[in-house]
């Protein structure tokens, strides 16, 4: 399964931190803007780094990363690629650690996933991925993801199959997962908690193994106690936005 990874991750960053990220060879795009859908109010050690935070802000300058920086504004958010393998991904994840990241429970991780082949598109466009999915989160993630899809209006559960497809089609973004207008899958219901790592390989290991069974529909399948039939609409590809390329991007 040949994929390239990214992820945006949300909260408040050591300058250490950004120093490492900067230097990491691996990492070819990234990204710091400031994020309103975070609630700031009593946040972490960090406020007093701010002056050493803007030095790694005229670093990320210099470079000619496009920085959207607001020094009144203390949660964050940080978009990091595009990785070309899941060893990459994790071992930049495990940096974002007690000692360099603070975030609270409005802060969000999302993690970008590029189809390589257009078999593996078609299979994150069905609705019984997205079915499925859904099942899978309540059943088999922690309580922080868990909560993020009950209690956070930026990551609600799809519904009907038509409202699903509609909502595909106008790339609606206030979902669990939805096609990114830069062409990458986005996840958005995982958490930046201490599960986050056990998270993403579950999420990935969901996603490696139901690719192939539902390469091969039944004519009926039955997820979470709703009919669907393979001539029912189900792929949600079937519609004019919504296309295959192999460009990389996050």
């Amino acid at each position: 399964m040949k994929l390239t990874y990214g992820f945006e991750i949300e909260g408040q960053f050591r300058f250490s931190l950004m120093n490492k990220l900067l230097k990491n060879k691996s990492i070819t795009d990234l990204k710091l803007k400031d994020d309103g859908s975070v609630n700031c109010c009593v946040v972490g050690y960090i406020n007093k780094l701010d002056e050493k935070f803007e030095k790694v802000v005229n670093k990320f300058n210099q470079k000619g990363i496009d920085i959207n920086y607001n020094r009144n504004l203390t949660l964050r958010e940080i978009t990091v690629g595009i990785f070309n393998n899941e060893k990459d991904l994790l071992n930049t994840l495990n940096d974002f650690n007690l000692n360099t990241y603070y975030h609270n429970d409005t802060c969000g991780l999302h993690l970008h996933i590029k189809p390589l082949s257009q078999e593996l598109h078609d299979t994150l466009i069905s609705y019984v991925f997205v079915k499925k999915l859904a099942f899978f989160i309540k059943r088999k993630f922690c309580e922080h993801c868990v909560n993020r899809i009950t209690e956070n209006r930026y990551c609600k559960l799809y519904t009907t199959i038509e409202r699903t497809s509609a909502e595909f089609m106008k790339q609606e973004k206030r979902r669990i997962m939805r096609i990114h207008p830069s062409g990458t899958f986005e996840f958005r219901f995982l958490s930046p908690c201490e599960h986050k790592i056990d998270n993403i390989k579950k999420l990935l290991k969901f996603v490696r193994d139901i690719a192939p069974t539902l390469n091969n529909l039944n004519t009926n399948i039955v997820v979470n106690d709703e009919q669907i039939t393979s001539n029912n609409q189900v792929n949600l590809g079937k519609i004019e936005k919504i296309k295959f390329n192999t460009k990389i991007c996050v």
